[in-house]
């Protein structure tokens, strides 16, 4: 999308009542826990979330979070909730630990050393 049409969607999100905020937000990422329409959903969400957190929260962004970065291949698969995971979807809540594993017995050294690069 080009920048005027993204800052149109961006304006038109920002018009919308709270509650219709959330309701959007909901769906979109049930679309995609479903893998529907991947791209649009992710980026509409992406927008959505700017207008939702306001312009105070660009300031830090939660990409610096070492465990997201390391993790950011597997989000296609990522699945949130107590659902019954189907073959080949992660839970979302199983990649802390995973990442303390590192930390403490699997890795240290080079999970530090991430951790340090950023």
């Amino acid at each position: 999308m080009s920048q005027t049409s993204t800052e149109r969607l961006r304006e038109y999100l920002a018009q919308l009542p709270p509650q219709s905020q959330a309701l959007l937000m909901r769906e979109f990422e049930r679309a995609v826990e479903r893998g529907e329409d991947l791209t649009v959903a992710n980026f509409v969400l992406a927008q959505l979330r700017k207008v939702v957190r306001g312009a105070e929260e660009d300031v830090h962004p939660r990409t610096d979070d070492p465990v997201r970065l390391l993790f950011r291949p597997l989000e296609p698969f990522l699945v949130d909730g107590n659902a019954a995971a189907r073959p080949g979807q992660i839970r979302r809540a199983s990649l802390l630990p995973v990442w303390q594993w590192l930390l403490r017995d699997g890795a240290p050294d080079q999970a530090r050393a991430f951790e340090a690069a950023l």
